[in-house]
């Protein structure tokens, strides 16, 4: 029986390429499920933290500041 939940790769893997192999049947479903970090709540809680320490930015006042140049 498939456990998507398994934490390691390896078995959800092989079952995603089972219908390259002509009379394999395509799997369909959830083929991995795990309890993992996600790349957008951790970058939305970095930006929060940031904005929380810092204040919100002004976007204008930086391209003002320190060395830059003109393109022409």
């Amino acid at each position: 029986m498939h456990d998507e939940r398994n934490p390691n790769p390896t078995y959800a893997f092989l079952l995603s390429r089972m219908d390259a192999t002509p009379g394999f049947p395509t799997p369909i479903g959830v083929l991995r499920a795990v309890d993992a970090p996600c790349y957008e709540r951790e970058i939305a809680e970095q930006t929060r933290a940031v904005t929380a320490k810092k204040g919100k930015g002004d976007l204008a006042r930086l391209l003002r500041a320190g060395d830059t140049w003109e393109v022409r």
